[in-house]
């Protein structure tokens, strides 16, 4: 991937944390699989015709395993917690809106101060 593959805009990107020892675990703890998470999440943003649009990524830890499951939006730069498989449609539509409607997720936002996050 590099800039010639994009139409203008570049695309969203959701890391999902499924290979970090904490969030690996805690993934199949709740749903049976620690690849369930990304999967319906890959498969809600396909269905939804977005592929283009975010692009959603397995990843090891990201150092915020105290949180554990974790997920990151790009370029937003928020880290979110508890996204659910079944919830993952609605959850990949808020991610076009910057986040919107999953504000109770959000554990960090890097276009806020320290401060600010940890006033939340």
């Amino acid at each position: 991937m590099n800039e010639q593959d994009f139409d203008g805009d570049r695309p969203l990107q959701l890391l999902v944390c499924t290979y970090g020892a904490d969030c690996g675990a805690a993934l199949k703890a709740r749903d049976g699989n620690p690849q369930a998470l990304a999967d319906a999440l890959k498969a809600a943003r396909t269905e939804a015709g977005l592929k283009r649009s975010l692009y959603v990524t397995k990843t090891g830890c990201m150092g915020w395993c105290e949180y554990a499951p974790v997920v990151q939006l790009l370029p937003e730069g928020l880290i979110m917690r508890n996204l659910t498989v079944e919830e993952a449609a609605m959850e990949v539509r808020a991610c076009l809106n910057k986040g919107q409607g999953l504000e109770a997720q959000v554990v960090w936002d890097y276009s806020l101060t320290r401060a600010e996050n940890e006033a939340r």
